[in-house]
């Protein structure tokens, strides 16, 4: 449940939805409210709040409700031995998780706490994480399954959960559901299906998840 700090900076984001800088704007603070120093504000968003006091909080994950979920969640993950990998279209949010995560649980970057980039080898595999979570909504299906590849690829032995991270009260909800219809149109279209020797045959497997529950 959004705060009462984090839910005033997003109802008070000016501009029209679905546009670039209102989308943007809405991702950045639906993670965490100390984002909103990383935007353009116009002068009205910047009396919104104290913005010395917002830097204060950048190292509390209770302000934002995706960094608490995500702090709560390694966790149970450390206990339970499981690895976590954490994607973002954007820089700002991961920088901040990852100053949060080393703080809390006194971890050290580049061994136990790592960080990577586009910029930087893109081909490296990540099997030894179980647990993806997707911290924002991007309007490319492909990107999802890019980032979940990063975890499930040969050599992975478990089971591989995605956690799609979608803050309540904001446009995220409906780009998701724009998102999804346009993965279901792209199977449609791409999906070998000619003849019925072809038609994949459907099945369910339910698998229960510990953390979760």
């Amino acid at each position: 449940m959004l705060g009462d700090l984090q839910k005033s900076l997003l109802e008070g984001i000016e501009g029209y939805p679905n546009t670039l800088p209102f989308n943007s704007k809405s991702a950045l603070v639906s993670v965490h409210s100390s984002h909103f120093l990383c935007c353009t504000l116009s002068p009205k968003e910047r009396a919104l709040v104290d913005m010395e006091q917002l830097k204060a909080l950048k190292q509390n994950p209770n302000v934002g409700v995706k960094t608490r979920f995500l702090v709560d969640f390694v966790k149970i993950c450390e206990a339970m031995n499981e690895k976590v990998l954490v994607f973002s279209q954007f820089l700002d949010p991961l920088t901040l998780i990852m100053e949060q995560l080393k703080s809390i649980f006194n971890r050290t970057e580049k061994k136990e706490v790592f960080y990577k980039s586009g910029k930087l080898d893109k081909n490296q595999s990540l099997v030894g994480a179980s647990r993806v979570m997707l911290l924002d909504v991007v309007w490319n299906p492909s990107v999802e399954r890019q980032a979940i590849s990063c975890a499930y690829r040969l050599g992975q032995k478990k089971v591989v959960y995605t956690y799609h991270l979608i803050t309540h009260g904001t446009t995220e909800y409906r780009k998701y559901c724009h998102q999804a219809k346009k993965d279901q149109l792209s199977e449609l279209v791409f999906s070998a299906r000619n003849t019925e020797q072809d038609e994949p045959k459907s099945f369910a497997v339910e698998i229960e998840d510990e953390i979760l529950d």
